[in-house]
């Protein structure tokens, strides 16, 4: 028995070896078109308004590694990306920044004794291998130097559709922000969490990294709620505005002040902390208005 399934492997591996998918074809003749592009670089343009039934790819940067104390800087096509701060190894997601065909990442930073890694890479929905787009490598120096490099790369983002939002969505919206005002305010970091799950699993699909960094800061919240000495402020729901950004609506206060804050608790870690939520992202998730992840998709 052991000998026929070893045979029965070796038949299927060898089926494998000898026919290649028309997926895998199609990605070697759209990764010879880039190289091809790339070698006569030139700015793209404004990429296409994905129709119904497209699928959107989405684009990341990642950083590994450490650079040197003092200004840290990256631009995607001129625009400030982050300036200093940062969570290494996450992913930043930049498909909002991208243009259809010729991209440009500028990498401004002081070098240290570690080395600095990063990769733009594309990722599709139910794909495991994600498609590396550029890569930027500086070596560790003792001696701390100025690092400037521009990585060009080839990039074919979808712009997502505007979204227009009916007083039914904005009455959805208004009611998921009490909601969870409500849970806040009685101290319910069951229902804290509970009320971000249906974000948590859309971002896992194309955003593992993103979700679990989320589940972290999601669970210091719940513990936070419970802590003593927690109590949330007055919630004024009046003059809050709803910005459509991309497939999220952020709800700001008209004024500039946080849609709602809590007082300053100590954690268990010993961290002094406090909730301040400056806006709030939320996402149509399987039809409903739903809390959801800053990360932009």
């Amino acid at each position: 028995m052991r000998r026929l399934a070893i045979s029965i492997v070796l038949l299927v591996g060898a089926g494998i070896a000898q026919e290649t998918s028309l997926g895998d074809i199609a990605r070697q003749l759209r990764a010879r078109k880039d190289a091809a592009e790339l070698a006569n670089f030139k700015p793209g343009v404004p990429p296409p308004i994905a129709q119904q039934g497209d699928t959107v790819p989405a684009h990341f940067i990642t950083i590994s590694g450490d650079a040197g104390k003092g200004e840290f800087t990256l631009k995607v096509n001129g625009e400030i990306l982050f300036h200093n701060s940062y969570v290494r190894d996450l992913p930043i997601y930049i498909s909002t920044l991208l243009l259809d065909g010729g991209n440009t990442l500028d990498v401004s930073f002081t070098s240290g004794e570690s080395p600095v890694d990063m990769k733009i890479e594309e990722r599709l929905p139910r794909e495991a291998d994600h498609r590396i787009l550029g890569r930027f490598h500086s070596d560790p120096t003792q001696t701390p130097a100025p690092v400037a490099q521009q990585v060009k790369f080839i990039a074919h983002p979808k712009a997502l559709p505007p979204l227009e939002l009916g007083e039914s969505d904005r009455a959805a919206i208004r009611q998921a922000v009490q909601v969870f005002y409500e849970a806040l305010r009685r101290k319910d970091g069951k229902q804290v969490l509970g009320l971000f799950a249906p974000a948590i699993a859309d971002a896992r699909v194309l955003y593992p990294e993103g979700a679990d960094f989320g589940q972290s800061q999601l669970n210091r919240m719940a513990e936070m709620v419970s802590a003593e000495g927690f109590e949330m402020e007055m919630f004024d729901a009046t003059g809050l505005e709803m910005t459509p950004k991309g497939a999220t609506v952020i709800v700001r206060h008209s004024d500039g002040k946080p849609v709602f804050a809590s007082s300053e608790v100590k954690l268990s870690n010993g961290t002094i902390t406090s909730i301040s939520a400056e806006t709030i992202p939320l996402k149509k998730i399987a039809g409903r208005w739903q809390l959801t992840l800053p990360f932009g998709f």
